[in-house]
Order: C-alpha cells, then structure tokens, then sequence
C-alpha cells in the first residue's frame, strides 16, 4: 500500500498581518502523493496557473489548459479531443494517461477492446486495464476536479519505476470536469463570496448558493441521473467515451454533507441491482481494502456499507455494472468553500481535494496489483452476456403508434448505449401484438443483452423497499412504446433499414395548406417555430377523414391545419418544414368523413407567451426541466421570473404561468404573490401546476381540488402500537412513492389528450398525494386505472389510494383555466411519451372548457 507515511498537515490561520490573506493556502507539497519525487520538468499546477490549488476553485477553462499543457509537453499523456460541448458551449474534453507505448497505439488497442467485447472473449494477454476517472458531475462538489491536475501531473511526473509499471498496465481515461457549467457556476459563486478571511461559519454565503445550483447543469439537471437517460450533451459526449474503451473500472467521485466524513462502495448490500454479479460486489470490496488501509494509515474516517445504494443503472456508479465494468461511487464530505465548521472539527478544501487525489491514485496502483482478477471478470461477464443472449434467443421488437419520430429517437437512444439494433422489413404478428414494418428490432444475440434487459426490467416486489433514488425506469415506457417482453423469432431477411420520414419531394405542393398529425413527436417542436414566424395554425377538436390514394385515413381531434398566413415563409418553405412531420396536402375542403375545413370545429392556435416561476424555494430540477423542454424541444422562449418579483410586475402580457413543486407547500409565496396569481387567472390567464404545487392548489378552495385520504372504519379504535426507534426512518421512507411508473387513461378528444394514439399512458409518478376525480365529468382528463402500479415500489396504501385517482385536472376560474398535473411528465427530460401534456396545456388553452353535464352538482 501506498500514502503508509502520509499525515495531514493542520490549518494554521495567520496572525492579522497587514495586507497579507488571513487563510493560509497550502503550497504543492502539500499534495505529496506518496509516489516518490516528482521530475521538475512538468510545470505543476500551482506554477502554472499561478496560484495555490485550493486557495480557490478552478474554473473549467484552467483546468482543460493545464492539461493541454501536460499533454504538448509529455508522452504519459494524450487528449482524446473535444467530444462535444456542453448546453453551455463549453468544450467536453477527456485525456489518457499511461505508458508511451501504449500511448502511440490507442486505435489498436481501443480495436482490441471492442473485439473482445463483441465476441465475448477475453483480451489478449498483456493488455492493460483501462480505468475511467470521472470527477464532479456535480459542479459544486469541487473536491474532484480541483484534484484532477494534481491527479494528471502526480501521473505524468513520477519518476518511480513502480508509477512507470503501473502505467503499462493500467490505461487511465480522466474526464476531469464532468459537469463544466455547473463547475463554473459553483466556482463564480464561491470564489465572489469569499473575502480575504473566508468565514468557517456554514451559514455564511459562500457555503450557502442560490438558485440554480451548481450541482447542476446549464438546465438545472442532475447529470449523474443522466448515464442512462443520455439527455444532455455532456452525457452523450461521456457515454461515446466509455463505450469506445469499455473500461474495466469507473470512478465516480462527488462530495456529500459537510458533517459526514468518507464514503466509498461498496453500499448498503441489499438495494444492489439484481443483473449486477455478485463478483462485481466482490471485487468492489477487494478494491474498499486498498482504500481502507490508506484512509487508516492517514487518520481520515470513512465508511461503507450504509446509505448509498447500486441500485439505479442510471447513475453514474451503477451505470457501468451492468456492463461488464466495476463502477465505485466516492463521496467526501464537502467544505463547500475554502472552509467550514463541521460536528468533526474545521473542515478544510485542501483537504477535500488530497483525500480524493489520494483514492485515485490509490486506485490505480490497486489495479495494477490485481490485473488478472481484473481481466478475467469482465472477459467472464462479457463471455456469459453473449451466451445468455444466444440462449434468450430471438429479437426485442418495438414500435411507437403512428409517430414515426418517437421512434427514431429511441433508436438514437440505443446508439447512444451501444445497442445493436435494426428495422423491420415486413410487418410482424405475434401473441405480444403487432409490429409494422419499419420497427425497431433488438436482437438477444448481443454482448449488451443484460443492459437491454436492465433497461426494461419491471420490478413491483422487492428485497428492500428503500430507494437512494427512483425504484423503476422502465425507458419503452417513458418513450410510450409497445413492445414484446421476450424476444420473438423473425427470419433474417425480415431485416432492413430505417423507414425515412417523407422528403419535400414526396409531399404536393398546396395553396390550400397542410394536415399535421399532432401524434408526431416533431410537431410539438414545430408548432411554436410556426407560430413564432406567423404561420396560420388551427386545431381540429373533432374528428375528421381525408382521401389519401385508394383509402381513407381517419384523423383524430388534434390535428393541425398549417396556412402560410401573414407568415415569413412562402408556401414551399411551409411545404419543407411540414415535410418532416407527417402531413398531407390540403387539395379540398371538404372531408368524405368527419369535420370539413370550413367548420368551426378548426380552432385557432394563438402564439403563447409563458411565464415560468423560479427563486429560492422552488425546486430547480423541475423548474430546470421545464425550461429545457420549452427552449430545447419546443424551440420555444419563456420568462423566467423570481416568485417575489410578482406584486411589481405586470403579468397581463403573459398567457401562462407554470408553477412547480417547492419547500413548504409554496408559502414562501406569501399572500401578495397568491393573489396576484389568482387574479391573473380570473382575467383569463392560464395557470400550470406540476407535482408538489397541487398541494397549494388545494389549498386555494376555490378551486375546489381534493387528496384522497385513508380512514379508518368508525368502528374500530385507533390503533397504538410501539416500533424500534431506529427504524422511524425507514418506515417513513416506505410511505414515499419513488419514481414508480403508474398506468393511466387519457381523454383522447380532450385538448389536454390530444396527439396519444391510444387511451393508455404511463406516468412516472413521485408523490404520494393523489387527486381526487373533478365533481365535473369532462374535467379529468387523465385518470389512474383500477390498478395502476406497473413497475416500482409503492406502498399497498398508495395503490389503493391511487386507484382510479384523477391525474390531471382542469378547472376554471373566472375566465381563465387552472391544470393540475399531480404528476411530472419532464422528470429528467426522458419521458418522451408524456411530455406533450404540457405542450397540450400550453397550445390549446383556450379551446379547454369546464362544462357541466346534466349529473354533475349544479
């Protein structure tokens, strides 16, 4: 073991000198990685950055020139080049470190890799492991990418020839800033806070951010819940990397509480995923033994074994398990800024950052140390993956109903995970249901076969019933796709390419305008292009029919008619846009079935103008997923504006007013804020509110929204029990619904349902307060079924309560409109499927209405 001498070296505060900086940073010796001396021919970090790494927070752009230094400089270190770019337009670069050898043939050795990975086998011998360093995909845990250029030049300047044996044998990838706009975010807020004494005390400004945080991305994101929602850039960027190398070990390193000490895997043993081999948990505490020792040797405490779970593949540290890699999570209590009072005494940054350089390097010289059982791991689960594929046999099918782009985007999903797939030639009728041709077809027959599995496992029961994070997600759901649960057998020659979208070549050229069906994933995002350049859009909220060849196509309620207008385009510019989309040329107004054109059941859709609600209190994950859903998939701008902004400013400009979850039921919002909303709806503005916000909703009785409640009989007495105080929590936590998928019936003819091919869809539900249906019967027009869990934990208490409970209400008020979406239908951005809810609460506002009907209350 290494770091055997190391000892911390105390904080000393300087004693009031005259314009001299009261803390006292820590020189680079400080960083002493225990590998031997250090060639000076390497500028260190401090040198050239030209100050104390720790004294502050780097920001990104520091970071990547330090290493682009490192890389013109020595042969131990490569770039991989700029892999993208983050939401914020910063570059998304990695770097390999290891022996120059191996160093000048990367593309052979990455082809090694692959082939192995295909065929199942092992590497030939002599290969080195490749390990993957990820730090801070949650910019304001610094700790890890403060590290990174003490980690890269510690590597790439160690003159031991026990560093050059590690280096032959273990490729080091390093993602050095996982999360940039959230890193520099968090870096402009701490390093603008702190003064020449920077305050310990943890309620001082600099230990206590605003929002949005830095933990997230440019739209308020966790980007460690996106390895397998693969959302974002930086995410996409990432998972190119790891499925080019398939690294044999992951790090993941974050930071958590400022009053805990060192976390590191493996976690609590039973909420490890299923499809995760117990070896992998083996090799895991194989790994905990090296870091142990050197945590011991240096007095720092940690723990394993509690608190955190394997059980989420989308997290940055389980992602990997179900590949063939190990992934290890690292979690270091966070001083946030330079430093900060904790129940364990004052905690420094600089000490942060050399725990964590310490398990890095740490982890590497392990590695080099146990190779063989390493290798033979993943070369096992690649073997057994490929023959438990072969075995399953057969072929995954999936098809999304009448919207073609939905389904493609799912197959950009599966190239993103390295999915072999293909399309269908010839339509496929099973037991399971029909598949069209133009299908996307997975076969078992892969190496990737248990993350295919891992991805649409559905769990109802469980070992455990708490959840670090969501207990399901189920992504052919999210994406509202229908699907066989078991591969099915096709010949080989049912196989083809993907069916392509119609070409502006392929559509007529009409005076008279287009159809568009709403049902297609791309209208949404074209609507509001057409609407911002003045096309003429109307909505037809009946049925209708049109002559297409030899048949008729039946058109449901939601379909678009597009008219240049007073629009920027002409009609062949029109004609180009709505090409893309499914859509037919106008040649006649009249219909053989249905509406015709000229009917007054063809609604004008007027441009909306959207004011989102943000500030302190509100949650910034949700708020943040709204914003990137208007910006990045409706290509339509909205207002962001502070809740205590509201009482002096004039909202009668503004159509909608979307308001998210936040601390306290919302009475942060005070009266003022509340009756300024209210108002703005009485006036004939449309308010939105997702998940927690009902609860307000509820609270505002004119609204007459109710939760259900369990009660018990009358006759019999309250029941008084005595539990064990330490499972207060837990069976707290059991009452919680965690990220479950629910089935629910949609309104298809109701404006809030329209563009779903069918009545069922699946919300991702959060909460455990449910709605009740409206006293109004054409008012709730999303509803949970009978029984409505498919996939997640819930409590039998929560099912029952959820049991044909309402999930989306309308109300009116005044002359404006109020829905209530009691659930999420943007959680992370991957709900693919639902997300045209808001869209439809958005668009079709005012053609929504609350009537009454001969039963309901008068």
């Amino acid at each position: 073991m290494i770091f055997r001498l190391l000892q911390y070296t105390p904080l000393f505060i300087a004693l009031f000198s005259f314009g001299a900086t009261a803390a006292i940073a820590k020189p680079q010796s400080y960083y002493d990685a225990g590998i031997g001396d250090l060639s000076e021919s390497y500028k260190t970090p401090e040198q050239y950055l030209g100050i104390e790494i720790g004294s502050r927070h780097l920001y990104h752009h520091e970071v990547i020139s330090y290493l682009r230094a490192l890389d013109t400089q020595s042969d131990r270190m490569v770039s991989l080049g700029v892999k993208g770019h983050s939401h914020g337009g910063r570059p998304l670069e990695l770097f390999a470190i290891g022996a120059p050898e191996i160093l000048e043939d990367l593309a052979e050795l990455q082809e090694q890799r692959l082939e192995a990975f295909r065929e199942g086998r092992a590497l030939p011998e002599g290969s080195p492991l490749v390990l993957y360093v990820g730090l801070s995909v949650h910019g304001d845990e610094p700790s890890p990418v403060n590290a990174s250029v003490l980690f890269a030049h510690a590597l790439v300047s160690a003159e031991s020839e026990e560093v050059a044996e590690w280096l032959e044998k273990v490729l080091v990838i390093l993602d050095p800033a996982m999360n940039p706009d959230g890193i520099d975010r968090f870096a402009h807020w701490t390093n603008s806070q702190m003064g020449k004494n920077p305050s310990s005390d943890p309620n001082d400004s600099e230990h206590r951010q605003g929002m949005a945080t830095g933990r997230t991305n440019y739209y308020w994101f966790d980007l460690n819940r996106d390895w397998l929602l693969a959302v974002h850039p930086s995410s996409q960027a990432r998972l190119g990397v790891f499925h080019t190398w398939k690294p044999n070990v992951l790090l993941d390193f974050h930071e958590m509480s400022t009053n805990s000490t060192y976390f590191f895997q493996p976690g609590v043993p039973t909420r490890v995923n299923p499809r995760t081999p117990e070896r992998n948990q083996e090799l895991t505490q194989l790994l905990a033994d090296y870091y142990r020792d050197s945590f011991d040797q240096i007095g720092q405490p940690y723990f394993s074994e509690e608190r955190y779970d394997d059980y989420y593949i989308g997290k940055g540290s389980t992602y990997p398990d179900v590949q063939g890699t190990i992934g290890i999570l690292f979690e270091q209590a966070s001083s946030r800024g330079f430093h900060q009072e904790s129940i364990h005494g004052l905690l420094e940054f600089h000490t942060t950052i050399k725990n964590q350089l310490i398990l890095a390097i740490e982890t590497v010289s392990a590695m080099a140390n146990e190779v063989d059982a390493l290798a033979e791991y993943q070369a096992d689960f690649w073997k057994k993956a490929l023959e438990d594929g072969e075995t399953s046999g057969g072929t995954f099918l999936f098809h999304a109903k009448e919207d073609t782009n939905r389904l493609k985007a799912f197959a950009s999903w599966l190239d993103l995970h390295d999915i072999r797939h293909g399309w269908t030639k010839e339509e496929q009728d099973f037991d399971a249901g029909f598949f069209p041709a133009g299908s996307i077809a997975v076969p078992a027959f892969q190496t990737q076969y248990p993350f295919i599995r891992a991805m649409m496992d559905i769990h109802t029961e469980f070992e455990d019933d708490i959840f670090y994070d969501v207990s399901t997600w189920h992504v052919p759901l999210a994406y509202d796709l229908e699907y066989t649960t078991e591969p099915v057998a096709i010949s080989a020659d049912a196989w083809g390419e993907a069916t392509e979208a119609a070409s502006v070549s392929k559509l007529e050229s009409s005076e008279l305008g287009y159809l568009v069906d709403w049902r297609d994933l791309k209208a949404t995002e074209y609507l509001a292009q057409w609407l911002l350049t003045g096309v003429d859009v109307r909505v037809a909220t009946k049925s209708l029919s049109i002559q297409d060849g030899d048949g008729l196509i039946e058109l449901p309620p939601g379909t678009l008619w597009v008219r240049p207008g007073d629009s920027e385009l002409d009609n062949d510019a029109l004609r180009a846009a709505v090409a893309s989309v499914r859509s037919w040329p106008v040649q006649t107004y009249y219909t053989p079935a249905g509406i015709d054109l000229g009917s007054n059941a063809f609604e004008k859709v007027e441009q909306p103008k959207v004011l989102l609600l943000t500030g302190p209190g509100f949650d910034q994950y949700l708020a943040g997923a709204l914003w990137h859903y208007f910006d990045q998939r409706l290509n339509l701008p909205i207002t962001h504006m502070r809740h205590y902004e509201v009482p002096v400013r004039d909202l009668s400009d503004y159509s909608h007013i979307l308001l998210v979850e936040g601390s306290r039921e919302l009475e942060f919002l005070g009266e003022s804020v509340e009756t300024r909303i209210l108002d703005f709806v009485r006036a004939g503005g449309n308010l939105v509110t997702y998940a927690g916000a009902i609860e307000w909703a509820v609270k505002q009785e004119e609204l007459g929204v109710e939760f259900r409640e369990v009660s018990a009989p009358e006759d019999e007495p309250e029941e008084r029990m005595r539990r064990r105080y330490e499972q207060s929590e837990l069976d707290l936590a059991r009452e919680l619904v965690r990220g479950s998928f629910f089935e629910a019936d949609v309104d298809v003819s109701h404006p809030i349902g329209y563009g779903f091919a069918d009545s069922t869809i699946h919300m991702l539900r959060t909460e455990n307060k449910f709605m009740e249906l409206s006293d109004r019967a054409y008012s709730t027009p999303v509803a949970y079924v009978e029984s409505p869990l498919v996939s997640g934990y819930a409590s039998q208490v929560n099912q029952e309560l959820a049991s044909s409970a309402a999930s989306v209400l309308v109300r009116s008020l005044g002359e404006g409109r109020v829905v209530l979406m009691s659930d999420f239908p943007h959680f992370r951005g991957y709900l693919r499927g639902v997300e045209r809810l808001t869209a439809n609460a958005v668009f079709f506002s005012e053609i929504i209405d609350d009537p009454r009907s001969p039963v309901d209350p008068q």
